[in-house]
């Protein structure tokens, strides 16, 4: 079976690459047996307000994806709390200067959001927030609409960064996420 697909923007995530990529006015071509998609290599680092979860997406050579749904396990708060410090620094692969913890590489790999990693280690040259020296990020999901919305305060309950995001299937109703001299973390690894 095969069908056509007309994306406008479209986030591509390649996992073995671990940046962030967007096929811009784009026509695709998918094969559905084959599970791969062809497309014009019109290819720009990007990070737009969609961030899909789950989708595990492998660049080949030639201009060929091959999509797979990534095999994600249930992400809980319980689990979240578990963390306690972390036993391994990650360096994010753009954003040099910041690192992340186990927590947060569990939630990027468990629920397929190395988006959210991203986009709070893309912020940390917006001018507001690289002058707060304690961050906390909280990531308020509308489950039912598959929207939400990426705050970052100060910690003292004044919003100094605001995004949208159109579309995401993020587990949690609800996550926060800390940032202190460069490093990622979750609230219980603090």
């Amino acid at each position: 079976m095969r069908f056509k697909i007309n994306f406008s923007r479209l986030l591509i995530r390649p996992f073995h690459l671990r940046e962030t990529t967007q096929v811009a006015q784009s026509s695709l071509d998918v094969n559905h047996a084959a599970r791969s998609i062809r497309f014009a290599p019109v290819l720009v680092l990007s990070f737009q307000p969609f961030a899909l979860c789950g989708f595990r997406i492998v660049l080949h050579g030639g201009g060929q994806l091959n999509i797979k749904a990534m095999r994600t396990e249930k992400l809980t708060k319980a689990d979240l709390a578990e963390f306690t410090g972390t036993e391994q620094w990650y360096r994010h692969p753009i954003v040099k200067s910041t690192l992340y913890t186990d927590g947060i590489k569990y939630v990027a790999e468990t629920a397929g959001a190395y988006w959210l990693i991203d986009e709070i280690a893309f912020q940390q040259t917006h001018p507001l927030v690289k002058n707060e020296e304690f961050q906390v990020w909280t990531l308020n999901v509308d489950l039912e609409q598959s929207k939400a919305v990426l705050t970052c305060d100060d910690g003292n309950d004044r919003i100094i960064y605001t995004k949208q995001i159109s579309y995401t299937d993020f587990p949690l109703e609800e996550i926060k996420i800390y940032v202190t001299d460069n490093v990622i973390l979750l609230p219980s690894e603090y």
